[in-house]
């Protein structure tokens, strides 16, 4: 049923809806629920490593499934760290100035508002800024980590990591998630 539900690593709420009622069918309690999940990812990391690593690409498919299941972002840290070689990830760390470009959306695609992205970076103690410069900016957030905006292109040409929004929202202070 979550294969079903996370095809498109997105849980509408339809979905949920389904998922909540085969749970209950089954006489699952939240803590149950919250193990299959946890379970589930785990295969999808196992899937992942057969050939002995995860790639960046397959790093952010796994990431979305977290988010899409509401797992703890740690919980894919953890269990990718081994795999992990070579990824191409940025820490956030406190005090780091971050930008935001583009309209950002929940996996449900309702509109992500800017203002719970400044909430969410404030909280990381990250300071926001309204353009990308060489040397006032130190991360790019985007809902499209191959943009072609202004702000992206300029990332770029500044040598500054660009993170998918989904990943950003996610983020725990000195954890790394997967730039471009």
């Amino acid at each position: 049923m979550l294969d079903w539900a996370l095809d498109d690593l997105v849980v509408s709420p339809h979905e949920w809806s389904e998922l909540g009622a085969l749970a209950g069918s089954l006489g699952m309690t939240d803590e149950d629920v919250h193990s299959a999940h946890k379970r589930y990812l785990h295969e999808l990391v196992t899937a992942s490593a057969r050939d002995g690593k995860i790639t960046d690409q397959e790093y952010v498919l796994i990431g979305r499934a977290v988010d899409a299941l509401h797992l703890e972002p740690s919980l894919l840290q953890e269990m990718v760290r081994p795999f992990a070689q070579g990824a191409h990830l940025v820490r956030i760390q406190p005090g780091m100035r971050v930008c935001f470009t583009g309209a950002a959306t929940y996996s449900d695609g309702t509109e992500l508002p800017r203002a719970r992205l400044v909430r969410i970076a404030q909280a990381m103690g990250l300071e926001v800024v309204e353009s990308v410069t060489k040397k006032k900016c130190d991360l790019v957030v985007t809902p499209d980590t191959s943009s072609l905006s202004g702000k992206a292109s300029k990332a770029r040409d500044y040598l500054i990591p660009i993170v998918d929004v989904k990943d950003f929202a996610c983020a725990e202070v000195g954890v790394g998630i997967p730039a471009s």
